[in-house]
């Protein structure tokens, strides 16, 4: 999903907090210094949400761990409903809509 102009991890923090409360939602980085959110419902049920800043471009799937990685896309399943809600507010709230 391409972002607005001027988009920001903070603002995205702050609306996802607001909108799952009772989810924990934490802003993180990785060794390649890319910012992520994860919103995590339950320790199976989760969403991750990577922001690619050259390209300007948000990715939202699932959130990786090691269950997913030995039973592949059956516990997948469990984290479409959180995935989908994530998409819906990141798409109303920070998508880049043509004029």
């Amino acid at each position: 999903m391409k972002v607005k102009e001027g988009f920001n991890m903070d603002q995205c923090l702050d609306v996802l907090q607001k909108q799952f409360i009772d989810c924990k939602v934490k802003k993180k980085s990785d060794i390649y210094e890319r910012e992520y959110i994860d919103v995590q419902k339950s320790f199976l049920v989760g969403a991750r949400i990577l922001y690619k800043k050259k390209k300007g471009k948000l990715l939202i799937n699932t959130q990786p761990s090691v269950i997913f990685a030995l039973f592949g896309i059956l516990f997948a399943l469990f984290s479409i409903n959180i995935v989908s809600e994530v998409k819906d507010i990141m798409i109303d709230n920070f998508e880049d809509k043509p004029i």
